[in-house]
């Protein structure tokens, strides 16, 4: 996932190179097929980031409890705002919200998550979808044996 204008540069510079290469017949051909998938991924995610910066919060799909860290990042993305602009925002050094970010907010607080939620206008609008047929663990029928995804 791209959370910069920087990182957008330095993924279009990348495929830049690895498409001159393959037009160039750089690439060895037992590396050709991992260097084509290589600039199918970085395609996708230079694509994944515009789409986010065009359509803004519309862009932003939630399915999972599992998928909000990077929600936040894509919404702070769709919303137009850098991190220090967020942390702006926030009220917080622009080191923190690098900080949270690089590490999908694996540890940041449940009210630190629900702030900046907040802060990008989307704490009230996050639905998750998906899996809401099969039952929850304790729920009748659910099973302590509930597989754990991440």
């Amino acid at each position: 996932m791209i959370r910069s204008q920087r990182e957008l540069k330095r993924k279009q510079q990348c495929l830049a190179a690895l498409e001159r290469a393959i037009a160039g017949f750089e690439v060895a051909r037992e590396d050709a097929e991992a260097v084509g998938l290589r600039c199918d991924a970085l395609k996708a995610d230079i694509e994944a980031y515009r789409r986010l910066r065009v359509e803004g919060l519309a862009a932003l799909r939630i399915a999972r409890l599992a998928d909000v860290p990077a929600g936040l990042i894509q919404g702070r993305i769709a919303c137009g705002l850098s991190q220090a602009a967020l942390a702006t925002r926030l009220g917080v050094a622009p080191q923190q919200v690098q900080h949270w970010e690089s590490e999908l907010y694996a540890h940041a607080s449940f009210a630190a998550v629900l702030e900046v939620a907040t802060a990008l206008g989307i704490a009230g609008s996050i639905q998750l979808v998906g899996e809401a047929e099969r039952p929850a663990p304790c729920a009748p029928g659910g099973s302590a044996d509930w597989p754990r995804s991440g």
